[in-house]
């Protein structure tokens, strides 16, 4: 029972590589039928890939939002540009 298990649902080891892979939609059916599988059951794995799950989501919402530049460096990138306009040669 314990050799059919393994082959229907994987080692931890195998499991905790290929959850990247499963976050991406990159597996192929019986990879991601045995990730399944082993998460159904193993606790420890199921937990470790919630949290990858919810880190991955937190950080792919971040890669949407785009920081406003500080109004400091904007003031000093004009500053700077006005003052190359004025002497070109920097004397």
């Amino acid at each position: 029972m314990n050799t059919l298990r393994r082959l229907l649902t994987g080692s931890h080891e195998h499991t905790e590589s290929r959850m990247s892979e499963h976050l991406d939609e990159e597996l192929r059916w019986f990879a991601r039928f045995r990730l399944v599988q082993h998460l159904a059951w193993c606790e420890g794995c199921s937990s470790m890939y919630e949290c990858l799950r919810v880190t991955v989501g937190g950080l792919r919402s971040m890669k949407s939002q785009q920081p406003a530049p500080a109004p400091a460096l904007v003031d000093a990138v004009i500053e700077q540009i006005h003052r190359e306009q004025l002497d070109p040669d920097g004397q």
